[in-house]
């Protein structure tokens, strides 16, 4: 048995690329087990084929007795451990039993760790390191990102770049005559996301504009409600706040572009999924992930973010049609490169798998 461990299926990144995961190696033939630790599942899991397990328990010191009961239990199997806590969590246990186990790391560290004092930053780094030395393999999901484990964690350590693949279709823009131009924005964490500048910048936006073009810009994620209360009253019209949505793939195909402001990311699952409909981004790069999707030099994504540009590539995409399928061009062309990619590394991935 081949254990995927998360911590839930809250809606996130990690575990959209865990759950298509489970799906991806069962249909090859591995006898696959998604293990989850509490309920929270807004993913929908229960049309799919592979097993499923709840611990219903927190992952967290305290309930050490309890997920060692788990691995003695299921000490034959081996383990997928996905994102930094459960990675150090199930790991050191996986470790203690002998059990083989990979690592996952889908999230930038820096700010996962800016806010702890010093010693526990310490302690936290020389576990971190202990664990995943002693992986059978570690997988980062981007270049930049192996390059922060490898400082976190020091020299010797050999990460792999495994590349998310949201198991979708590429396809060429059809958006271009949808009625309206929604503008799509995609995330839970809307400090990470900086949905808040996106916001300074439709406050700004003149109302006849808005008006004219029919612009509405969509925000889809969980807690993103919160951001109404920053839109001034004479914007609030033209802004949607969606709490989650299992059918993410009729939002990129209603959808205009997809605007991005994430001020970092560990890969930035949104990017691959909106150029795999053929759609403009229009934002700025970040840490880790999206100049590796989009290229260093995507026209219409500036290396901060800059609103005056953001605005002046705003205008020009809704209202030049031979610019805006340049860029969705672009974007598809960027698909078809990454999606080349991915399938290589894929396979170098189930090659690994299958000596685990």
């Amino acid at each position: 048995m081949l254990n995927i461990v998360l911590l839930n299926l809250n809606g996130g990144g990690a575990e959209k690329i865990g759950l298509l995961q489970s799906q991806f190696l069962h249909n090859l033939g591995f006898k696959v087990r998604l293990v989850t630790f509490d309920y929270r599942e807004y993913y929908n899991v229960e049309e799919q084929e592979f097993d499923k397990l709840i611990l219903n328990f927190t992952p967290k010191v305290s309930n050490v007795i309890k997920l060692m009961r788990f691995l003695i239990m299921n000490r034959q199997d081996k383990y997928i451990l996905h994102t930094s806590w459960i990675n150090i969590y199930v790991g050191l246990g996986c470790i203690l039993l002998g059990i083989k186990f990979l690592v996952f790391e889908h999230n930038n560290l820096e700010r996962r760790i800016a806010y702890l004092p010093t010693y526990k930053r310490l302690v936290y780094q020389r576990v971190m390191s202990f664990v995943y030395r002693r992986a059978v393999h570690v997988y980062v999901v981007s270049n930049g990102l192996k390059d922060e484990i490898i400082s976190f964690c020091g020299k010797g350590l050999n990460p792999l770049v495994l590349y998310n693949d949201v198991s979708r279709s590429i396809s060429r823009n059809l958006n271009s005559d949808v009625v309206g131009n929604k503008i799509l924005l995609v995330g839970r964490n809307v400090n990470q996301k900086g949905f808040d500048r996106v916001v300074k910048l439709i406050n700004t936006i003149e109302t006849e504009f808005l008006v004219k073009n029919k612009v509405v810009f969509t925000f889809l994620g969980l807690g993103v409600e919160e951001l109404m209360t920053l839109v001034v009253d004479c914007k609030k019209q033209f802004v949607r706040c969606l709490s989650f949505s299992n059918d993410i793939d009729y939002h990129y195909k209603s959808s205009k572009l997809l605007l991005f402001s994430s001020r970092y990311e560990g890969f930035g699952n949104v990017l691959l999924e909106a150029i795999s409909f053929g759609l403009p981004v229009l934002g700025s790069h970040c840490k880790h992930g999206p100049s590796e999707i989009l290229g260093e030099n995507y026209p219409t994504m500036s290396a901060e973010w800059d609103e005056s540009f953001v605005l002046q590539m705003l205008k020009r995409l809704l209202l030049d049609k031979e610019f805006y399928s340049s860029v969705g061009m672009v974007s598809h062309q960027r698909a078809l490169a990454f999606d080349k990619i991915v399938k290589a590394q894929r396979k170098d991935f189930l090659e690994n798998m299958v000596r685990l």
